[in-house]
């Protein structure tokens, strides 16, 4: 069996000595009922098989036969990096295939992929299909969503008459929750901030009235 969950193995036997001609009975799960009695059944599935194989003079002997499978490609799992920021090209993708047959052949099909790499890097957000195939020719396919953050947006309090000395606060409000830097000035003075809130109230006192 090339690959998990294929019919395609072959039982041959070729008996020697007795009286031929020769009967022959396969028993075993999959055997096609127009091959049960031939000397060779083929399109079989896994499984273990016994023939019972008799001459003309009534004498027979059986033997057990077991066709194995190997095991099921698969994808186990994989991982996505998406992009930073909203249109950057970034983004990665690692597959982690396991079972069937090595070694393994990859093919891609996306934006600015490299198609038969393993793993992707410095790609966007989008849609992108992975195929991928063992040394037995079999495959397993996989379609694989990278999601775009949204775009980044930042909204202040408004206008506010400042007058020197006087505190006032500053609202900021963004769209996403990510480590900030956030920098502004007042005309004078210039202020860097960091957080990773997406709400964020900072308090200044102008010391020139503006």
């Amino acid at each position: 069996i090339s690959c998990f969950g294929d019919s395609t193995g072959i039982l041959s036997v070729e008996p020697r000595g007795g009286t031929t001609p020769y009967t022959y009975e396969w028993i075993g799960t999959g055997v096609p009922a127009e091959q049960k009695n031939k000397a060779t059944i083929q399109n079989v599935p896994a499984g273990t098989y016994r023939v019972i194989v008799t001459d003309s003079h009534n004498c027979s002997i059986q033997r057990d036969y077991e066709i194995k499978k190997p095991q099921k490609l698969i994808l186990n799992g994989y991982d996505i990096t998406e992009p930073t920021c909203n249109g950057r090209h970034d983004a990665a993708v690692e597959i982690n295939p396991t079972g069937g047959v090595e070694p393994y052949e990859f093919y891609w099909e996306g934006t600015n992929v490299l198609p038969y790499e393993q793993n992707q890097t410095n790609i966007a957000a989008g849609v992108y299909n992975v195929t991928v195939t063992d040394a037995n020719d079999c495959e397993v396919k996989e379609e694989i969503v990278i999601k775009e953050p949204s775009p980044l947006k930042i909204s202040l309090n408004g206008n506010t008459e400042i007058c020197e000395g006087s505190p006032v606060d500053l609202n900021f409000s963004m769209n996403i929750n990510r480590q900030w830097t956030i920098e502004f000035t007042d005309g004078n003075n210039t202020y860097t901030l960091n957080t990773d809130e997406s709400l964020y109230k900072y308090t200044v006192t102008p010391t020139e009235s503006v």
